[in-house]
């Protein structure tokens, strides 16, 4: 008697792979699914934009916003001169170390505004030790260290939690980031007016006052980005890597950005139009958005959010 033959049922549209993603899997590794996840409530990204542009603006006075009021601070217990430019030079030179590496943990975790908050939180506390210890120059030392690399994560972190929620559309990110980065200016100039009245009329310590109110805030803006408002397969580093158009090296698409590391001035201006390249898929988008400027630049990767 002869056994009956298993009937096979087709697959189902849930578990239907894309036959070029297949090729592209290497042997004995799991095959993408060809679906896109879900896109987020728009209410969710609705939220999201917004709190992504409070985080912007007061995100500004934190980090290394004392600084311009941080020799005047020195010199007023006695530093000499070259001990304030050494202890100011310390800072941006670990903060040029720190860039390659902060941006490689920024793209391989997904919990990019838990880095926000924490660097926040890490340079509002390097802020009441550079306060309480002044006469204690190895710990300002440490403290503007410390302070200034925890302070660096919050313009990669805000750019890639941008790119997350805009999709992958570089006129989407175009415009949000364009948003983010006014936002971001507008801080600066509201935070060193603020510092300079609070500081003639307060004394020099209303300038930490100032940077920990707005460290609180950006704090506050950061937990209002709610989870599940970013696409992380939009990412230059994600699987679905067709999104993006053109013909960019695959170095580019994958993983970099180049960031600009100048100065504060300048602040996250090269890793936004760079980002901005990698969705438009060019290649000479760097040379492009060249500035005329001497500038050392770092190989940071970026995702989304």
């Amino acid at each position: 008697m002869d056994e009956p033959k298993p009937t096979v049922s087709p697959p189902s549209p849930s578990t239907r792979v894309d036959p070029e993603a297949a090729q592209e899997a290497e042997p004995g590794s799991a095959v993408p699914p060809s679906l896109p996840p879900p896109p987020p409530p728009p209410r969710k990204v609705a939220q999201a934009k917004w709190a992504l542009l409070a985080m912007a603006f007061f995100m500004a006075d934190v980090g290394n916003a004392i600084g311009p009021f941080l020799g005047v601070f020195l010199q007023g217990h006695g530093w000499a001169p070259g001990l304030i430019g050494s202890v100011m030079t310390a800072g941006g030179v670990a903060t040029l170390v720190a860039s390659a590496p902060i941006g490689a943990l920024i793209d391989a975790t997904n919990h990019k505004r838990a880095l926000a908050v924490g660097g926040t939180a890490v340079a509002s506390a390097a802020l009441v030790a550079t306060l309480l210890g002044p006469r204690l120059p190895p710990l300002t030392f440490s403290a503007q260290v410390v302070g200034q690399v925890a302070g660096s994560l919050l313009m990669p972190s805000l750019v890639a939690m941008t790119l997350g929620v805009a999709g992958g559309g570089a006129d989407g990110f175009a415009r949000l980031n364009g948003r983010n980065q006014a936002a971001n200016h507008a801080g600066n100039m509201a935070g060193a007016g603020l510092s300079a009245l609070l500081g003639q009329r307060y004394g020099l310590p209303a300038v930490f006052y100032l940077s920990w109110g707005f460290a609180a805030a950006t704090v506050a803006a950061a937990l209002c980005v709610p989870r599940g408002a970013g696409n992380l397969t939009v990412a230059p580093g994600g699987p679905c890597r067709r999104q993006i158009s053109g013909a960019a090296p695959d170095f580019i698409r994958q993983h970099l950005a180049l960031v600009d590391v100048v100065n504060d001035i300048q602040g996250g201006s090269l890793i936004s139009l760079d980002a901005e390249g990698v969705l438009e898929g060019r290649d000479d988008h760097v040379a492009q958005g060249s500035l005329p400027s001497i500038r050392i630049r770092v190989a940071q990767p970026l995702s989304g959010l």
